[in-house]
């Protein structure tokens, strides 16, 4: 027997909440909301501004994770402890509701909330969906299972539909906070020579290879635990980094360390709100705005180092 337990949250912070999940050994996961958006969200834990009278709105979204009976009541807790610690007050008006469910209702139809995400020159699949349908997209495929995003997110998307714009062959990307390897393993089948991941969580190390090994990769990705490029002695040509206007602020000038001169920023995971001020400060350290496209509230920038810091 298993336990159904679903947490009432914005879309905002349904990836974390199904992250967390994942990471408390969850057999499945599944995400409802009232737009019929009901994949399971990418990145990292990076939504960090959120409007918590949302949660009581009917635009609530539901994350359930699917748990053997023996483990739910330990699993609550830890959960609640995880919110409570990264969400702060936004944790208090989360709803966590508990109840049976028989073991053959979930094992394939938690599966049914994964459908295929269209970016750019990209589609990123589960790896159980069958790809015949994209023979002229560039197919990234993923492990759900691997407690990391997949690609469902606008932020994800904006980075894939602007690094769609680039021509990688031969190049030597960087991709930051990769979580899942979307970004990263994107850039390999687009033509990168070299392809280095970093994530400040040792599990994403470990999901970055697993899910390169999905789609047939076996050499020139390297991933690092690290916030940036760690020990490794790299210059990009590109780096990508789905994160937030805040961490993005936190690493500019990492990221301006690691790139080329001429070198490109693909970066999202900003809102609305942010937008003008990440601009700004890239702006400072002689990035050149080239390219800006949005989805929703989310914004995802194409930055060129053209100059010296001012």
């Amino acid at each position: 027997m298993y336990k159904e337990i679903t947490v009432t949250t914005t879309a905002e912070h349904s990836e974390f909440v199904s992250d967390a999940f994942w990471s408390l050994g969850a057999s499945g996961v599944s995400i409802s909301d009232p737009g019929d958006l009901s994949e399971v969200l990418n990145g990292a834990a990076n939504w960090d501004y959120v409007d918590a009278g949302l949660i009581s709105s009917d635009d609530a979204v539901r994350v359930t994770g699917f748990i053997e009976s023996g483990n739910a009541e330990e699993t609550v807790t830890k959960l609640k402890d995880m919110l409570s610690l990264t969400l702060g007050s936004d944790a208090e008006e989360m709803r966590i509701e508990v109840k049976d469910v028989e073991d053959a209702d979930w094992e394939n139809d938690w599966k049914n909330y994964y459908k295929p995400v269209e970016a750019g020159h990209f589609v990123v699949l589960p790896e159980w969906m069958e790809s015949a349908g994209y023979k002229d997209l560039l197919i990234v495929r993923i492990n759900p299972a691997t407690a990391f995003g997949t690609g469902a997110h606008e932020s994800t998307q904006l980075c894939l539909r602007l690094m769609s714009e680039l021509d990688l062959t031969g190049k030597r990307v960087l991709d930051v906070g990769t979580g899942s390897g979307i970004l990263a393993i994107a850039a390999a089948k687009a033509g990168a020579e070299e392809v280095y991941a970093t994530d400040i969580d040792p599990e994403a190390v470990r999901a970055v290879y697993e899910n390169a090994e999905l789609n047939g990769i076996e050499r020139g990705i390297t991933a690092v635990c690290a916030d940036l490029a760690g020990d490794l002695d790299v210059r990009a040509d590109v780096v990508t980094a789905n994160l937030t206007a805040d961490i993005l602020a936190r690493l500019s000038a990492g990221v301006r360390a690691n790139l080329v001169g001429g070198g490109i920023l693909v970066c999202s995971g900003i809102i609305d709100q942010r937008k003008d001020e990440v601009v700004k400060l890239y702006e400072k350290l002689g990035f050149r705005k080239e390219r800006e496209e949005n989805l929703g509230e989310w914004w995802g920038l194409t930055l060129r180092l053209v100059g010296d810091v001012k």
